[in-house]
């Protein structure tokens, strides 16, 4: 850290010398500076990312604010944990830009009110820029570009390698154990199995994710097994608020047993606390090489690409856009999935958007239908499982 106060003071006095030369102050230097950095981060507008993921950033960078970034990086032991991190450094500096904007804003219209103040309320905004200043002077010295892939990254200076990366969830998902062979050896462990049994089939059977596994509610509905789901990642323009899916009944699948065995006892309501989520997650990592619970997620992904079409698949996955499924499982293969199929059922609180042009054929009679569909379950949404 005293390696980057040096840099600092160095940028600062080169500021300080442009402030002189063009006869501007070095306020409004260091402005155009944290302009320049918000301009170059291409980042979705704050609307678009939950207050949960929000807080998931802001604690991230955080509990790392005294480590060079690239370095912070560099510690991340997957593609899925390098990425989320990236993205949550260039959340907090694009928000924190914005936040000390407002707050200046506010306190050049204090000092109007109370001239008397003027030195005081410029002061405190001095103080609010330097504080972000330092942040984005960081974030442009250590940061790694996203061009620069999670195999061969380095720091600005090149100065600082890494070892190849573990793959990501959706190219290792061909690795990772079968649901059966969690289950069969799971069972081995009475205290495990009362625990995590039931948990670990509702993921591998209906692909919701980890983080949804707090109150689903289960039952069976004719010859399927039904879960109705309350959303994560939900906000405005995103994700689906909740969803009723179904998948035929498999006599042979373990997990399928497992549920309809929790069903016979009258349970019907899946609670998860995070310890439960870390235990589960955990035994998974430990016991199952290239095996994580979101594995069973783009599996689920994966089967479903080649029986329903890119809407339903939507709202099976608990998506509100057709954009979304992309990053899930294998890429569609033959013409399987322009075939109806019985054997899974979706439906979705609220409508989803087409946004590729695999769907064509689908287009006018699914979107027609998705927004019949998202006015009839008004009361899916307001119901409580």
């Amino acid at each position: 850290m005293n390696d980057t106060k040096e840099k600092i003071k160095v940028f600062i006095s080169e500021l300080s010398e442009q402030a002189e030369k063009n006869n501007i102050s070095l306020y409004a230097i260091k402005d155009r500076f944290l302009l320049s950095i918000k301009e170059n981060i291409s980042f979705v507008d704050n609307k678009e990312i939950s207050e949960e993921t929000k807080k998931q950033y802001y604690d991230l960078v955080k509990a790392n604010i005294k480590k060079p970034i690239n370095e912070v990086l560099l510690s991340q032991k997957s593609r899925g944990s390098f990425d989320k991190t990236r993205s949550a450094y260039k959340f907090v500096v694009y928000d924190q830009i914005n936040i000390m904007r407002s707050k200046m804003d506010d306190l050049r219209k204090e000092a109007k009110k109370n001239p008397e103040k003027k030195e005081f309320y410029y002061n405190q905004q001095q103080k609010i820029m330097d504080q972000v200043f330092n942040l984005c002077f960081r974030y442009k010295n250590e940061y790694i570009d996203k061009k620069t892939t999670y195999k061969k990254v380095r720091d600005l200076n090149n100065t600082i390698g890494i070892e190849e990366a573990k793959e990501s969830k959706k190219y290792t998902m061909k690795k990772a154990a079968s649901k059966n062979e969690v289950l069969e050896k799971m069972n081995k462990n009475k205290r495990l199995w009362a625990r995590h049994s039931l948990r670990f089939s509702i993921i591998s059977t209906f692909g919701c994710r980890p983080a949804e596994l707090n109150n689903i509610y289960y039952y069976i509905e004719g010859d399927h097994i039904i879960a109705e789901i309350a959303g994560k990642k939900v906000n405005e323009v995103r994700g689906q608020k909740r969803r009723k899916i179904g998948i035929l009944i498999d006599k042979e699948d373990i997990s399928h047993q497992v549920i309809i065995n929790n069903i016979k006892k009258g349970n019907k309501v899946l609670k998860s606390t995070p310890s439960d989520y870390n235990s589960l997650r955990k035994y998974i990592l430990k016991n199952f090489e290239n095996t994580s619970l979101y594995s069973y997620r783009h599996i689920v992904a994966s089967k479903l690409k080649n029986i329903l079409s890119d809407q339903e698949l939507a709202r099976f996955l608990g998506h509100r856009s057709t954009n979304s499924a992309k990053s899930y499982g294998n890429k569609r293969t033959g013409k399987n999935w322009l075939k109806p199929s019985e054997d899974y059922t979706a439906e979705a609180s609220d409508p989803v958007v087409v946004k590729t042009k695999s769907c064509d054929h689908f287009k006018k009679e699914e979107v027609k239908k998705d927004h019949s569909m998202a006015k009839n379950l008004k009361n899916f949404l307001n119901k409580k499982p």
